[in-house]
C-alpha cells in the first residue's frame, strides 16, 4: 500500500494532509440511521478500489440491461412471421392453425426455450457482483448466439428434418447453453466476481447442476438429430423437467 501525503500551503505554515477526509472534508461525513450508516470513501478502502479497478472489475448493472434489450428484440423478431399469416378461404381460426401447427409449434417451443435461456441469465447475474472482460466477451458471444436464434429455428420450420437443419438447430441452443455455463463457471472461480456467500450455497450447487443438465439435453439431441432428426426436438421437452432432477441430485450430493 501507498502512502501519500498532500501538503497543503497556507500563509505561515505547512499542514499535512494525510488521509481523504482531509483532503475532501465532504467524504468524512456521515449519516447513521439504525443499522445503516451512509459513508464516503475512507483510506482504509482504498487498497480494495486500486485493486478492483486495475483487475479492470466493472459494476454488472449497464451489462444486464443491455442483455435484457438484446433478449427482448431477439424473441420478439422470433414472431415475425406470424404477422405473415393470413384467414383460409374458409375463414376458420381452427383450419388457419391447423395448416400451420409447425409453424406455431416451432416457434412456441424455441419462445419458451429462449424464455428459459433469460431466466437462468437472470437467476445468474443477481448473484454476480463485477464483471471483468472474460465475462463481457462470453456474454456478448451469448448474446449474438440469442440475436441469430430465429435463423436455425426457421430454417428448421420451414424445411423437413434432416441431420443438418436439425443439428443447426439443436447445435446452436446447445452453444448458447455452453457459453452461459461458461459465464458461471468463470464467475465462480474468479474472486471479486460472485457474491461470496452465493458461491457455496446450495442455490449455487443447483445452478451448477442445472447447467450441466441444460447442456446435456441439448447435446443428447444433437446426437439423437443425426440418427433419427425427427424425434430430436422432442428430446427438448426434458427441459421442462430440469429443475426437480437437479434438485435431487444437489440434495443426493448433502
Amino acid at each position: 500500500v501507498v502512502h501519500h501525503e498532500t501538503y497543503l500551503a497556507t500563509p505561515g505554515h505547512n499542514r499535512v494532509m494525510s488521509t481523504i477526509a482531509d483532503l475532501l472534508p465532504m467524504l468524512g461525513l456521515r449519516i447513521t440511521a439504525g443499522p445503516l450508516e451512509l459513508r464516503g470513501i475512507t483510506d482504509d478502502d482504498l487498497p480494495a478500489l486500486c485493486d478492483l479497478a486495475a483487475s479492470g472489475i466493472h459494476p454488472p448493472e449497464r451489462i444486464v440491461a443491455f442483455s435484457d434489450g438484446v433478449v427482448a428484440i431477439a424473441i420478439t423478431l422470433l414472431l415475425l412471421p406470424l404477422a405473415e399469416l393470413k384467414l383460409p378461404s374458409d375463414g376458420r381460426i381452427t383450419t388457419l392453425i391447423g395448416e400451420n401447427a409447425a409453424l406455431l409449434g416451432g416457434l412456441t417451443l424455441t419462445w419458451v426455450i429462449i424464455a428459459i435461456f433469460w431466466l437462468a441469465h437472470h437467476r445468474l447475474f443477481a448473484h454476480i457482483v463485477g464483471v471483468d472482460q472474460t465475462i463481457m466477451w462470453l456474454n456478448f458471444g451469448w448474446l449474438f448466439a440469442i440475436a441469430v436464434l430465429p435463423l436455425p429455428t426457421n430454417l428448421d420450420i420451414a424445411n423437413p428434418p434432416t441431420p443438418q437443419v436439425t443439428g443447426f438447430y439443436v447445435g446452436w441452443m446447445l452453444l448458447i447453453s455452453l457459453l452461459q455455463t461458461a459465464i458461471f463457471w468463470h464467475a465462480r472461480r474468479t474472486p471479486g466476481l460472485m457474491d461470496e456467500e452465493y458461491k457455496g450455497s446450495y442455490q449455487a450447487r443447483s445452478a451448477q447442476v442445472r447447467s450441466l443438465l441444460v447442456a446435456t439435453v441439448f447435446a443428447v439431441s444433437l446426437v439423437v438429430a443425426f440418427i433419427q432428426p425427427d424425434v430430436a426436438t422432442f428430446v427438448l421437452l426434458l427441459l421442462f423437467f430440469l429443475d426437480p432432477v437437479a434438485a435431487r441430485i444437489v440434495r443426493s450430493r448433502g
